[in-house]
């Protein structure tokens, strides 16, 4: 593990693992909306990642962080599909998305061969990749990171830079991407509900009395069907039934390469790192986890991390509803939660239970041939 520091008013400091960042140097960068970013989170994606990482800080005069930007190496063998820039750009493309296939035709060639490696910016997360920056850091601390993010992927021998989700709020970013050449695409919509402080019954006031009247019958159908909720700290549930849950998730929507054991590696990680931060919104019937959802708490806001169904017990049980929404919002109104942030995907379901939603982009900087040296390990 390396660590550099930097004369104020120079290039950015630097950190090969997120053990050589303080919370000094890093922590003040970090708001309630910046989970994924977090040391802690960052120590559970590089622990089960397993590529190279570089954290980049610029600092002030009197070694106060004002920005800072997570980086990771992704080539072919990486397992996580949703946050490598050739199967992001083909996933949009096949959505639909506007401008991801104009991009795909605009790379020449094969994603694969054209991208990877590539240097994937912003963090190793599906939403809201972003360089942290201090209040009173501006569009030269941007460009000071973006020069030594694009600087480190050179000398890494990548083949792109990308930020995979910059949010439509992220102006001062999606400028200076735009400014630098970066190609762009959407890349689908950023959920988050906003938590009533009336709790669950002030939830409702929300929808229409169709809506109301189907969320109560969802319940009752839960209830006759006896199916109890639990929500506890991840630790006092069994971690090798999540995982198998969640793998059975991800074959239903098409990511049957990922096993099990991934997902229990991320969980017993994320469990080792969060402790009782970490819980679980769980439906249990017959003495089994039916379905869950793991969540983070964070500052004000609470994180959708994981979730997992057994669709052969869930037939047309609202398992999803019960343990993702209705439950978790009647505690985070009591913990004084602000925001759930639920993340991408299944935008119609999200916006139908009352989440509010924001654009992603994709932005991608293909690095010259000439511009990449030989890599020095």
């Amino acid at each position: 593990m390396t660590s550099d520091t930097a004369t104020p008013g120079t290039l950015p400091a630097g950190a090969d693992r997120v053990a050589g960042l303080t919370a000094a140097g890093w922590d003040p960068l970090v708001g309630d909306d910046d989970f994924f970013l977090s040391r802690r989170w960052m120590s559970v994606v590089e622990s089960t990642g397993k590529v190279d990482t570089r954290y980049l800080t610029v600092p002030a005069g009197d070694g106060t962080p004002l920005a800072g930007v997570s980086l990771a190496l992704a080539d072919r063998t990486v397992p996580w599909t949703l946050v490598r820039p050739d199967t992001v750009l083909a996933s949009s493309a096949g959505e639909g998305l506007p401008g991801a296939a104009e991009l795909l035709a605009a790379l020449g060639g094969d994603a694969a061969d054209v991208l990877l490696p590539g240097v994937v910016a912003g963090g190793r997360h599906v939403g809201g990749n972003r360089v942290l920056l201090a209040p009173d850091a501006g569009p030269a601390e941007v460009a000071r990171l973006l020069d030594r993010t694009e600087e480190w992927a050179r000398s890494r021998g990548a083949r792109s830079v990308s930020f995979l989700y910059t949010d439509e709020s992220d102006t001062l970013l999606n400028e200076a991407l735009t400014q630098r050449g970066y190609l762009a695409a959407e890349a689908g919509r950023y959920s988050r509900l906003d938590i009533p402080e009336g709790g669950f019954e002030d939830y409702l006031t929300r929808f229409t009395g169709h809506r109301r009247r189907r969320i109560r019958a969802e319940r009752r159908a839960l209830e006759a069907a006896g199916v109890e909720h639990v929500m506890a700290p991840l630790g006092d549930f069994p971690l090798p039934r999540l995982a198998a849950l969640e793998a059975e998730l991800f074959a239903k929507y098409g990511l049957g390469h990922w096993k099990a054991e991934q997902s229990l590696e991320v969980l017993e990680r994320t469990l080792a790192v969060l402790g009782d931060d970490a819980f679980v919104s769980a439906a249990v019937a017959d003495g089994e986890v039916r379905g869950f959802g793991l969540l983070a708490q964070h500052a004000s806001c609470w994180y959708a991390l994981r979730a997992g169904f057994d669709y052969a017990f869930q037939d047309k049980l609202p398992l999803y509803y019960e343990t993702l929404y209705y439950r978790v919002v009647e505690h985070a109104a009591r913990d004084a939660v602000h925001t759930v942030h639920y993340g991408l995907g299944s935008e119609d379901a999200k916006r139908s239970r009352g989440c509010t939603s924001t654009t992603q982009r994709t932005y991608v900087l293909p690095l010259e041939p000439d511009d990449r040296p030989a890599r020095n390990d």
